[in-house]
């Protein structure tokens, strides 16, 4: 036995121990064989003659043991001889010349004599024998039960039953009569460790992590213990450390990140020494790239490693581990998870500038072509009487957030009639507010203008002959072209003064002109009108059967006339005719035509 010894005091005045006790004997390996019938006690006889075989595998190579008797013994001392040779009961070979065989009944010499220790102890790979036991009388069904412990070490035997000839005592009174050999592995031969090398201590329990311990150790023998030896060097108990605390992801420039961390709550026992901060475009890191940050005396928590040279707009994932003199522990994820390295937008594009209503312009413009790296969050339009937006006139507001990055226009109110204004919009993601692109024209001085046009035109016949009806809608999208909120293809509604929808440019609307004729070109149209408050005629003494085109504009009070719509809505947009879209694609809608019964 060894014991082993540990304390916080090179004194050992308050050890604790751990005794290591040294087995001598192995642990050997044993299998059971056992005969059976196999077959209907009730029709069959019992084992009473016969013989089987038994193969031996060890270490690769496979041997076949001589016949072994249905009821051999278990040793060789108990072999019986006899007077005549031919029933000698004690273990021979072919090797010599009164050692018959014969396979089949009354069997010969060879089949019927021998011990199970002696068959097996012939075995050329058995070096220290077997011990047999067996079972002292025989079975109901005639079977014996043989227990084999192999005395050599190890556990590399096993065991396979061969030549089954078993027999009941008369061969032709149980033709129907089956017999078998169980091998059965009941224990597992195991060396002894040897009582040299390394030993954890405490087996059970725990020391305190990071506790600086001494150790000595003492042989004992019947005598008693001798003079301890004791280990030149204190240890503590040490593991990795735990995961870093805070971790937190920013974007620092235009293609760098920096990450923040702080010391684990955990360090395993250890000073923490180094980090290791690594960054990949997958969530597990399948090709990561690290660099390994050292902690010098002096530095304060949290710790900062700058991530340089990353593509910009590509999202990176960032996590970071621990280490100390045990190793690296486990990695903690940065808050957030995953970041791109971005910059401010570039100046949206597309800056289109319109005259809405005596006190209203409307900005259109399409997103900048290029975002920063981050996704755009709003617009920002700004709206002066000065070119350099720094006009100290204005007491009101000059600025407005759009905050959803959807929209593509924004109508300016409360606006001086009159009065010359420039207009410009910025573009904003998590970078902040990017460059501003001014408007085309630059400026202009709100007035009363013309209405916007109708839209939804539609013509169908009636059910009386030489009758078409012509519906539409009011205006939506100013005479500019552009919506006073939203897209083309979702357009917000106008702001509304009083009982007045700016749309119609600045005044109410009069009428609705209607013009209808037999060429799409509207060469010789007829017109008739409409009050502004209706959006439907009825077109009477037509001729039945003859294809007529329609067209419809609004007048407002002002006596100022919209374009015609004389298009169908198509792809969400209202009456389109040669429509140029910010993509730079020209829509262009159906006429509208119908033919009277």
């Amino acid at each position: 036995m060894y014991r082993v010894e540990y304390d916080p005091s090179p004194l050992f005045t308050n050890r604790g121990q751990q005794d290591a006790w040294c087995p001598v004997a192995p642990t050997y390996a044993v299998w059971r064989v056992q005969t059976v019938r196999t077959s209907d006690p009730a029709t069959t006889k019992k084992i009473s003659s016969g013989y089987f075989r038994l193969q031996l595998t060890r270490f690769g190579a496979i041997d076949l043991s001589d016949p072994i008797p249905w009821d051999a013994v278990a040793t060789t001392k108990e072999e019986v001889g006899s007077t005549a040779v031919s029933s000698s009961k004690v273990f021979c070979t072919v090797a010599s010349p009164t050692c018959n065989s014969n396979g089949i009944y009354p069997f010969g010499r060879l089949e019927k004599s021998g011990s199970m220790q002696s068959k097996l102890n012939y075995f050329s790979r058995i070096t220290n024998g077997v011990d047999v036991q067996r079972s002292p009388v025989a079975a109901a069904d005639g079977g014996y039960t043989w227990s084999i412990t192999f005395l050599d070490t190890g556990d590399s035997f096993a065991l396979a039953a061969k030549d089954i000839k078993l027999n009941c005592d008369d061969p032709t009174t149980c033709a129907t009569a089956t017999y078998n050999v169980i091998t059965t592995k009941v224990r597992a031969g195991v060396l002894p460790p040897t009582c040299t090398g390394s030993r954890i201590v405490p087996a059970t329990g725990a020391l305190i992590k990071g506790q600086i311990y001494n150790l000595r150790v003492s042989a004992y023998n019947e005598v008693g213990f001798g003079k301890p030896g004791v280990a030149p060097n204190p240890q503590k108990p040490m593991v990795v450390p735990g995961p870093p605390t805070a971790v937190t992801l920013s974007v620092y420039s235009v293609s760098e990140l920096v990450v923040l961390f702080s010391p684990p709550d955990d360090n395993g026992g250890d000073t923490v020494a180094a980090y290791e901060v690594q960054w990949a475009l997958d969530s597990v890191f399948t090709t990561p790239s690290s660099v390994v940050v050292t902690i010098i005396s002096g530095m304060i928590a949290p710790y900062r490693r700058v991530i340089s040279s990353l593509t910009k707009g590509t999202p990176y994932f960032i996590r970071v581990r621990a280490k100390n003199s045990q190793g690296f522990g486990v990695f903690q994820l940065s808050s957030p998870t995953k970041m791109q390295p971005y910059t401010t937008p570039s100046a949206p594009t597309q800056v289109a500038l319109g005259i809405t209503s005596a006190t209203m312009l409307t900005v259109r413009w399409a997103p900048p072509s290029d975002d920063g790296g981050d996704t755009i969050s709003s617009y920002v339009v700004q709206w002066d009487v000065a070119a350099g937006f720094d006009s100290l006139a204005l007491t009101t507001g000059t600025t407005v957030t759009v905050s959803d990055p959807t929209q593509r226009s924004y109508t300016i109110t409360g606006l001086t009639p009159g009065t010359l204004y420039y207009v410009r919009v910025f573009a904003k993601n998590r970078g902040g507010q990017g460059t501003p692109q001014t408007s085309t024209p630059a400026s202009f001085v709100p007035a009363v203008t013309n209405p916007g046009k109708p839209n939804t035109l539609t013509m169908v016949p009636t059910t009386v002959v030489g009758q078409l009806r012509v519906t539409w809608q009011a205006p939506v999208i100013p005479a500019h072209g552009y919506p006073c909120a939203g897209t083309l293809q979702a357009p917000g509604s106008c702001p509304i003064v009083g009982s007045m929808n700016m749309v119609f440019g600045g005044v109410d609307v009069k009428n609705y002109v209607i013009q209808y004729s037999e060429k799409s070109d509207f060469s010789t149209p007829i017109e008739v009108a409409t009050p502004g408050s209706v959006v439907t005629m009825l077109l009477t003494g037509l001729v039945s059967g003859k294809t007529y085109y329609v067209q419809v504009l609004a007048e407002n009070a002002q006596g100022m006339r919209s374009s015609f719509c004389k298009r169908v809505n198509t792809q969400s947009l209202l009456c389109p005719d040669q429509q140029v879209l910010l993509d730079s694609t020209v829509v262009t809608g159906d006429f509208v035509y119908a033919q009277p019964l």
